[in-house]
């Protein structure tokens, strides 16, 4: 380990005061999940290490008529625990049951989760499919980013070197879901996932509909190809998802022909699951359950 520096940020204006001093020779502390695992790597040696965990601004979940804010330092656990969320963003509550084990979630934070672009992150699914809006402060101010411009590749963000986020925002989406494969149900990274939200009609044929995945290439993403094979199509018709979402997701998380690959799960069988995931989550945001959601539960 080398020499570090610590900064205790009270405000965003504090923190923001240090980044535009530092830039990049600077690093956000919120939850630290990841600090110690980054110092060891090499990742992280000579740097002013800011702690903005106590910054009060940037937690909460609040509902203002139909649009949700959660800010950036918002622990998992509480938006595991939000009624709030599990009313108007079922997706992204359901993420927060599968992240990691009960004494991350108090640790960890939302903002956290997405400013480490890992393409296993939990909660980068269900903010893609939320269509959410990042806001980014620096001292020159604020400025707003959709959350599909936000992610750039591994490790990389649209946030600059004296910026950090201090809140999210989208509006009430209570038909979305999200699915998640891993080896357990506590303390599984994701092999692959997938977060839909949906709108259909008393037919169940979709009128509306927004997928990120997550895990199946260098960044978690939209699947725009998929969204737009889902319109029109009866949800309640294995058949029918086969023939169009099918091959249209699989083209969105591999346009190249060449899968991600991993320790844990090969690139072929990912291609398979994620239209699987895709599917059950559709449905359950649609129809409130599936039938192997009801079977996994039990």
């Amino acid at each position: 380990m080398k020499d570090f520096k610590f900064v205790n940020a009270k405000t965003v204006k504090e923190a923001v005061d240090v980044l535009a001093e530092l830039g990049d020779k600077a690093k956000l502390i919120a939850g630290g999940t990841d600090v110690m695992l980054m110092i060891r790597d090499g990742k992280w040696n000579n740097l002013t290490l800011v702690n903005i965990r106590d910054i009060e601004e940037c937690r909460g979940i609040k509902l203002d008529g139909d649009t949700v804010t959660i800010g950036a330092l918002t622990r998992l656990s509480d938006i595991e625990h939000s009624a709030v969320l599990k009313e108007h963003a079922p997706c992204l509550w359901g993420a927060a049951q599968f992240f990691a084990c009960p004494t991350n979630r108090h640790s960890a934070t939302i903002g956290g989760n997405v400013g480490r672009a890992n393409t296993v992150g939990d909660t980068l699914p269900s903010l893609l499919c939320l269509d959410a809006t990042v806001t980014l402060a620096s001292k020159k101010g604020e400025r707003e980013i959709p959350m599909s411009e936000m992610l750039l590749g591994p490790g990389k963000t649209a946030c600059e070197p004296d910026e950090m986020i201090t809140k999210f925002t989208f509006k009430s989406q209570p038909h979305s879901a999200y699915m998640k494969f891993g080896r357990r149900r506590s303390m599984a990274l994701s092999m692959a996932g997938s977060a839909v939200s949906i709108e259909v009609d008393d037919k169940g044929i979709v009128q509306k509909c927004r997928i990120g995945y997550g895990n199946a290439g260098p960044k978690a993403g939209r699947a725009y190809n998929a969204e737009k094979a889902m319109i029109g199509v009866d949800l309640n018709s294995d058949k029918a998802l086969e023939e169009t979402m099918y091959p249209a997701i699989q083209e969105d998380i591999a346009p190249r022909k060449k899968p991600r690959l991993s320790n844990w799960i090969s690139g072929d069988y990912r291609r398979e699951l994620i239209p699987v995931l895709t599917k059950r989550a559709a449905r359950k945001a649609a129809f409130g359950e599936c039938m192997l959601c009801k079977q996994e539960e039990a």
